[in-house]
């Protein structure tokens, strides 16, 4: 899901004003938390379901075993069973179901917790899988998860939808404690009844975030698509990864597994400002297709440096997840490795693995000693047409999104006859015609004399596309 974006950049020396004590842009885990990541197939059919309502041969999306610790869980899908299938008005739910298998109690911890369908403005009419009257990028159950309330104000809007203060839902009471599994026994991470699932027409896209703990005992982790939870099948056979074409899009361009991370990575750096004027500060970058650091005073995250060679130079790979699934085969999905056949980066590879860290938050923590007699702004700018959450304390801003379907060739443009929307295929190696704008998104004032950490986090939101723009800038304040 990624749209190339057309970058004219000059690396630059060093401003004259900043000395870098470290300016090496290299991303590393806040922790040691795993990562559970669902987004294949992200096209639910009735294949995929794992009650046998509709499906004789049960089949769960994904399944895991964990041991003791920490976990981050992520799952972006979307409800396409068509009218070939079923109905279209056949309703589906999604679960994370916890199974104790073991001789002795299963005890977990929820900590977070955010799940989002986004509504329509026209719930009368069937709603077809690329129609634009809503934003897919599920912003409340990012504000219930980071437990922010996101302000209509805190939006930089320049996209066409219009968005409105969300207060985030507390967690639920029921997760106050731990939970405790007694052997033999399961539990439903949204709950156990038909009537507390979250639904989801077809066309609808489906978010849950969610962070919880093995506190003690071995749990199998179950993730699950069904119409009715009550033909639910315990025994339902475990997901492959889809590699099939589904209604014109690649299922092997999404994926799943676990990967050996926190969502959470964080890069420091540190500048002496020493004279009074100003600047862009940069950044030096460093991944496997340079195989050196680059001074740079623009940079791009959330994107695979093979997928975009000529400009590999100004690509953060450290930030990019590598997760692994295991099937009938083991599967790679990170930056060494292509889709299909799934195999390591070649000189001649010409197919790379289509990843934009959905679920990740980039944190910058940047020491800055002001050693002049002015006051400073740092200024951080970001240039993509995605939905971006950006949080430092209680400060939160949001980039909303930028509508560039027009801006792709007519070629790479696909119909639906039913639908009034015009979908692009996002091909990543497509340039726009036009590029979205750069805009600051936050600042932070540095005293005279003053030395400061400041911290913020860069989230890219679900279904938005990657390759981040990112920029500082050092502004002396009049």
């Amino acid at each position: 899901m990624k749209k190339f974006l057309a970058l004219f950049l000059i690396l630059f020396a060093l401003p004259i004003n900043v000395c870098a004590d470290n300016l090496n842009l290299d991303f590393h885990p806040i922790s040691t938390a795993k990562f559970i990541y669902c987004n294949n197939p992200e096209f639910i059919t009735k294949n995929d379901l794992a009650d046998s309502t509709f499906n004789d041969s049960p089949t769960l999306l994904m399944k895991q075993n964990l041991n003791p610790g920490e976990y981050n869980l992520f799952v972006s899908l979307r409800n396409m069973i068509s009218k070939v299938d079923l109905s279209d008005r056949t309703q589906l739910h999604i679960d994370v179901e916890f199974c104790n298998n073991g001789p002795e109690n299963l005890v977990i911890k929820i900590n977070k917790l955010g799940w989002q369908i986004p509504q329509s403005q026209m719930q009368s009419e069937p709603l077809s899988p690329y129609r634009n009257d809503i934003s897919w990028s599920c912003l409340n159950a990012y504000s219930d998860y980071f437990q922010k309330k996101f302000d209509a104000s805190d939006y930089i809007q320049d996209g066409k939808y219009e968005f409105e203060t969300h207060l985030p839902k507390p967690l639920p009471q029921i997760f106050e404690n731990n939970i405790i599994i007694k052997p033999g026994e399961k539990f439903w991470l949204l709950g156990d009844s038909h009537e507390s699932h979250p639904t989801m027409f077809v066309g609808q896209v489906f978010l849950l975030l969610s962070n919880f703990e093995i506190v003690s005992g071995d749990a199998l982790v179950k993730i699950a698509a069904f119409a009715d939870i009550n033909n639910y099948d315990e025994n339902a056979q475990d997901g492959k990864f889809v590699t099939e074409i589904r209604d014109g899009v690649k299922s092997y361009r999404f994926y799943k597994g676990i990967a050996d991370s926190s969502t959470i990575l964080q890069a420091n750096l540190e500048y002496d400002i020493n004279e009074d004027s100003e600047s862009n500060i940069p950044v030096a970058i460093n991944n496997q297709v340079t195989n050196d650091y680059t001074l740079t005073e623009k940079w791009v995250t959330n994107f695979n440096p093979y997928a975009c060679k000529n400009l590999a130079s100004i690509i953060s790979e450290s930030d990019m997840f590598k997760f692994e699934y295991h099937d009938e085969k083991l599967w790679h999905f990170d930056t060494s490795h292509t889709d299909l056949p799934n195999e390591f980066v070649a000189e001649n590879s010409t197919s790379f693995c289509n990843l934009g860290n959905w679920g990740a938050t980039n944190r910058y923590n940047i020491k800055l000693n002001n050693q002049t007699d002015s006051a400073y702004r740092l200024e951080y700018y970001l240039q993509t047409d995605s939905d971006v959450i950006v949080i430092s304390d209680e400060t939160v801003r949001i980039k909303s999104h930028v509508d560039t379907t027009e801006n792709f060739p007519v070629e790479l443009k696909r119909y639906y006859k039913n639908s009034k929307t015009i979908y692009a295929k996002k091909n990543p190696l497509c340039v726009l015609k036009s590029e979205p704008p750069t805009q600051k998104i936050i600042d932070f004032l540095i005293k005279p004399h003053e030395s400061k950490i400041v911290t913020f986090d860069v989230t890219l939101c679900t279904n938005c596309d990657g390759k981040l723009i990112n920029s500082l800038q050092l502004v002396r304040c009049q």
